[in-house]
């Protein structure tokens, strides 16, 4: 998507810095289950890409659907109608 001049925020909230990077990729740092974190990411931007991540056990079990309905209303909220999600659980 990015090859079509269009900017898509990547937000991250974990340690480190994000392994990809092209101009129109604007990598962003926030709490996916903040919404008002997520509105502000999400703004101004064609299309979403969202990475989350938890080792198993160590979050509720909640904070994949939460953050999915976050980044889902934010989208909907700017009219962006191109998203993609991407899940990770890290086995014990």
């Amino acid at each position: 998507m990015s090859g079509r001049g269009r900017h898509i925020p990547s937000s991250r909230s974990g340690q480190g810095s994000f392994p990809v990077g092209d101009p129109a990729l604007d990598v962003a740092k926030a709490d996916a289950l903040d919404p008002e974190a997520v509105e502000r990411v999400v703004a101004g931007h064609d299309a979403v890409i969202s990475t989350l991540g938890v080792h198993y056990g160590s979050e509720a079990a909640t904070t994949y659907s939460a953050s999915i309905e976050n980044i889902s209303e934010a989208m909907t909220a700017h009219g962006i109608r191109r998203g993609q999600q991407y899940v990770r659980a890290c086995c014990p």
